[in-house]
């Protein structure tokens, strides 16, 4: 990663220098720049010279807003949300620079803010040029991608300085504004977005049609009516997902139009004009051989190169839910295992999974250690690169139907229809029946033999090992337990325990959005669930210093007191730039919407909508 802003947008200044200009069609407020190409493209207007050079730099931004190169992807994601998400973990220390995946280490956090750069590089010209070239549907497609990935980065840090990334300002420092504010900001973005995507679909033109179905990359659809149609439901999904993630803020209101709108409202709104559905195709980039992406990067990552394995939580969950994506997606270890009492596990022979926060060894990869823990089997490979799951849109719908949203159906259908998506999607759909019949891990007729393997045990290093835990998940998988069955002594009727309901919603939409670590985190910190395996309990002490180890009956399992765990990633303290704007602007922002004990730039700190002490549902 580069170390800071100005070094980032160097090369694309190269090609880009600041001028004056206003699109009052994105209602894009600030300075622009002069497009200056060697190409004889060049503008001293502060306009793409072309349509043709708008598509190229969308098609790009496409790219990155989840990042399809394995290294980028690996700073996006790998080092910031998958251990957090409880979906991978790192098995090394990266030669020392990790001591455990609770470990902060600056340089490492570097991904969430140069995405946002290259994504803005990209899509900012195109907001800029939208009027001038009449474009307006490439305009609304780069408002989306930028929205997008903001959202990502707000979602990692906090405060950001969205309207300086708005300007592709060069110079320092660079203002953070209050969440709630980019927030705000972003759903206005949106809806904006979605409003001259529905114009267009009123008076579409032949020259443009041909212009968005060479530009799109991420809906799979053939037609330009189609795809405006998919980025509508794109768009509104994401205002779906951020109304639910602000859920527990009381008394939120963006001013939309002048008028404030309410979570609920903004979320019920975007639900009319139109989301995801099932059947709808997952917005996202194709993977696979032959395809611009290749293997999914996150294959390349855990097989290439060594540096992810299967997290203890997903695997324990997937065991307990008894979900078959688990022999689908993942392998079993990949070589014998010679444990600290000299025992050996045969190649081939478990699924073995990584608990947070081990102490991660400093020996090379080759080392016999958590190597040949799972990795991913080739079925992996071709796992699209999603931007937007439909099975998302789905669970979301089953939330806040659970919630008293006006959804268009009741909880209980979109959470059969979430699960049952997936299932269709992976090929699985005649696994369905069997899958929903689960009573749950809880329930008195599973075998000891299974509820064992359901325990979670680390192979290498049993100091690891979780044998009591309150936490472990033992629900059924179908939203009512099945009439004359057994009891599960952990089910209630979701009609009466609204709490435990939302959590199988989370817990069975937490499955489905593997690998989509940044989004699962985020429910993990506004609801809680789903409940994932805590972390060691020596990891706490590689941490920043803000965090606070959980406290358990280890007898018992019960949870004493809940500590304070990562809630998200400082800013890369490496750039003595970010460094200068924290001071200045991020921890004002940042110190003065969170709810938690944890104050200032460091892991433990919540988030504006991360409320402490949230209200359970009744």
């Amino acid at each position: 990663m580069m170390k800071n802003k100005k070094s980032i947008l160097f090369s694309f200044l190269l090609t880009m220098t600041l001028t004056a200009c206003y699109d009052s069609l994105l209602d894009y407020d600030g300075n622009a720049s002069t497009i200056n190409r060697e190409d004889g493209t060049s503008s001293s207007t502060g306009i793409l010279a072309n349509a043709e050079l708008a598509s190229e730099f969308l098609r790009t931004a496409q790219m990155r807003v989840i990042d399809s190169r394995e290294h980028k992807y690996q700073y996006q994601r790998s080092f910031i949300s998958d251990d957090y998400a409880g979906y991978m973990s790192v098995p090394h220390s990266f030669d020392g620079r990790l001591k455990s995946s609770l470990s902060f280490y600056a340089d490492f956090a570097s991904g969430p803010t140069a995405n946002m750069q290259w994504v803005a590089q990209q899509v900012v010209p195109v907001m800029r040029s939208s009027d001038t070239l009449k474009i307006a549907p490439l305009g609304a497609f780069a408002s989306i991608l930028f929205s997008d990935e903001a959202i990502q980065y707000t979602n990692v840090h906090g405060p950001m300085p969205l309207k300086d990334y708005k300007e592709l300002k060069e110079d320092h420092p660079l203002t953070y504004e209050k969440q709630s504010e980019v927030y705000s900001q972003i759903f206005r973005d949106l809806i904006k977005a979605d409003s001259i995507l529905e114009v267009y679909q009123e008076a579409p033109t032949n020259n443009l049609d041909a212009l968005i179905e060479k530009t799109d990359m991420v809906t799979e659809q053939t037609s330009a009516s189609a795809i405006v149609r998919m980025w509508r439901k794109y768009a509104n999904s994401l205002i779906l997902r951020m109304a639910m993630t602000t859920v527990n803020v009381e008394g939120y209101t963006c001013m939309v139009n002048g008028v404030p709108k309410t979570a609920r409202q903004l979320g019920e709104e975007a639900v009319q004009r139109g989301v995801l559905e099932a059947g709808d195709k997952t917005i996202g980039l194709i993977c696979g051989s032959g395809t611009d992406v290749g293997y999914h990067p996150l294959y390349k990552i855990a097989n290439s190169w060594v540096d992810s394995r299967l997290n203890a939580s997903y695997h324990n969950i997937l065991v307990r839910t008894q979900h078959p994506i688990l022999e689908f997606w993942f392998a079993k270890n990949g070589g014998d295992i010679k444990n600290q009492e000299q025992k050996t596990l045969k190649k081939e022979t478990e699924y073995v999974s990584i608990r947070s926060g081990i102490t991660l060894d400093v020996a090379g990869v080759t080392s016999q250690n958590y190597q040949y823990y799972s990795k991913f089997n080739l079925n992996f490979a071709g796992e699209k690169l999603a931007l937007f799951k439909t099975e998302e849109a789905l669970f979301l719908r089953a939330e806040g139907a659970l919630r008293g949203w006006s959804m268009g159906g009741s909880a209980q259908s979109f959470y059969e229809a979430g699960i049952k998506e997936f299932f269709d999607k992976h090929s699985m759909s005649g696994r369905y029946d069997e899958y929903m019949a689960w009573r749950g891990m809880g329930d008195q007729t599973v075998s000891s033999t299974l509820k064992n393997e359901a325990i979670y045990r680390d192979w290498y290093d049993a100091d690891n090992n979780l044998p009591l835990w309150s936490g472990y998940y033992q629900l059924n998988n179908a939203w009512y337990f099945p009439a004359n069955a057994d009891n599960n002594p952990y089910y209630h009727n979701p009609d009466e325990d609204k709490e435990q309901a939302l959590q199988k919603i989370i817990t069975q939409k937490w499955i489905t959005l593997f690998p989509m670590s940044l989004v699962a985190w985020t429910d993990y910190r506004r609801t809680g669930y789903p409940l994932l395996i805590p972390a060691c309990p020596y990891a706490y002490g590689y941490s920043d210093g803000s965090l606070e180890e959980p406290r358990f009956n280890w007898i018992t399992g019960e949870i004493l007191t809940e500590g304070v765990t990562v809630r998200r990633i400082p800013y890369n303290s490496s750039d003595s730039e970010i460094v200068e704007e924290v001071e200045l602007t991020a921890k004002e922002a940042l110190n003065s919407e969170t709810t938690g004990i944890s104050m200032d730039d460091w892991q433990g700190t919540r988030l504006w909508w991360d409320v402490a002490n949230r209200k359970k549902l009744q």
